[in-house]
């Protein structure tokens, strides 16, 4: 997990993003997913897709659109074991026909046969509390639980990411895509130019110590995070 701390930050302006920890219950290991024209792959009841392949192109989308995983909750995660390879890692997350893609740029490379687990969902109201992963124990900024509810100053959305076996986690830049809809729901009161990219660090219990946060791109619906070296 990085460490890299900033202070003059309010939590007004964030995309939430975590790096946690699962445990698996259903696994089904593909050496190579290729999904075409724009086909869908649902991951439920917390179940797991292993793509067990390094390669970049492990997962691969032809014809017209591609194609889709929805994932949309905490424990229905795609892992994707890199081991000691480096490149671009898209995963093609989508809500229903809305396409959320989540891009992994791995510029060192890891130690040791590693993978990351991948999952995404969003939230059906303004107040992320009631819905947020089973490891966040608040929606503040850098207070402990019990502080002040901030969630309507967080898209309505989570996404969850673990490293996990390394011995060295590889060093990674990411690209986040987010739906207008989750930043202007009834309840919100987000200006999108101000959005970037928060994480929730489980060993200080704080929101936002990690920088930088992110590039935002309001045309394509994406923040950037540039490489950070945990």
């Amino acid at each position: 997990v990085a460490q890299k701390y900033f202070s003059n930050y309010t939590m007004k302006k964030y995309i939430f993003l975590s790096l946690f920890y699962f445990t698996a219950n259903l696994a089904f290991s593909q050496a190579r997913m290729v999904m075409n024209n724009n086909a869908n792959l649902v991951i439920n009841s917390s179940a797991f897709v292993v793509v067990d392949n390094s390669n970049s192109n492990a997962i691969t989308l032809t014809g017209t659109g591609g194609g889709n995983i929805i994932s949309e909750g905490e424990n229905n995660r795609v892992r994707w074991r890199m081991g000691t390879s480096t490149g671009t890692y898209v995963v093609p997350f989508s809500k229903g026909s809305s396409k959320i893609p989540l891009s992994m740029n791995i510029g060192t490379a890891g130690v040791g046969n590693g993978y990351y687990d991948f999952s995404t969902y969003g939230t059906s109201t303004w107040n992320n509390l009631l819905e947020k992963p089973s490891m966040v124990t608040h929606m503040g900024q850098f207070n402990a639980p019990g502080a002040i509810n901030h969630s309507e100053k967080a898209i309505d959305r989570f996404w969850l990411m673990n490293p996990g076996i390394y011995t060295t986690i590889p060093t990674s830049s990411f690209i986040f895509t987010y739906l207008d809809a989750e930043h202007t729901a009834p309840g919100n009161t987000i200006t999108e130019s101000d959005l970037g990219a928060q994480r929730f660090n489980t060993t200080t219990n704080v929101w936002g110590d990690m920088m930088p946060i992110g590039t935002l791109n309001t045309t394509n619906n994406t923040v950037s995070i540039p490489f950070m070296t945990p």
